[in-house]
């Protein structure tokens, strides 16, 4: 386990863990690299999100409300993916991540700590885009210089959600097996 890189080249932006006002900084407990997205455990939540540029990753929590309410710095860094567990935390909860490290848009690199980001492994998702400036990553039309504008107000967040999906009696087809046809199959 090692902590992030520190990835060359180009302008950092941001650089602190700083939350919001009333967010609370909180540590994440060590955790796997796999599967990546968010994956419930018995006793909390696994946090993994791949980026081999990042310098830091951190882990928004949200309230109903839309609150930024914790903000957990994921320091494990393995195989090129950030994560961390957090004890307490299950279905439903809202998050995002945000990510500081090279910002330099003419070799594809847009790190922003001021922009909240999806998880790309997340199975669920609440919230829509509000149209703004403040989710535009660049400061200006043109510029090459990261928007320091806050983005979550004006975005989706990730949900963790169960794997295992509960079935009921009531929501099986109604066909016996002897008048059912498998249409195609794969082996």
């Amino acid at each position: 386990m090692a902590e992030g890189p520190a990835a060359g080249g180009g302008a950092t932006a941001g650089g602190g863990a700083a939350g919001p006002a009333g967010a609370a900084a909180a540590s994440a407990l060590p955790g796997s690299p796999f599967p990546l997205g968010a994956t419930i455990r018995r006793d909390g939540t696994n946090f993994a999100v791949a980026s081999g540029v990042a310098d830091r990753v951190d882990l928004c929590l949200f309230d109903e409300a839309g609150a930024e309410t914790t903000r957990v710095s994921l320091r494990d860094f393995d195989a090129g993916v950030w994560h961390g567990f957090l004890p307490g935390i299950g279905a439903g909860q809202a998050y995002g991540y945000r990510v500081t490290g090279p910002y330099d848009p003419s070799r594809g690199l847009r790190c922003n700590p001021a922009k909240l980001l999806l998880d790309p492994y997340a199975r669920a998702l609440h919230g829509t885009v509000t149209p703004g400036p403040e989710i535009l990553g660049y400061a200006a039309p043109g510029s090459d210089t990261p928007s320091a504008t806050d983005s979550a107000a004006r975005v989706p967040r990730s949900l963790v959600a169960a794997e295992a999906f509960e079935w009921t009696d009531g929501d099986r087809p109604a066909y016996r097996y002897e008048d059912t046809i498998i249409y195609e199959a794969h082996v």
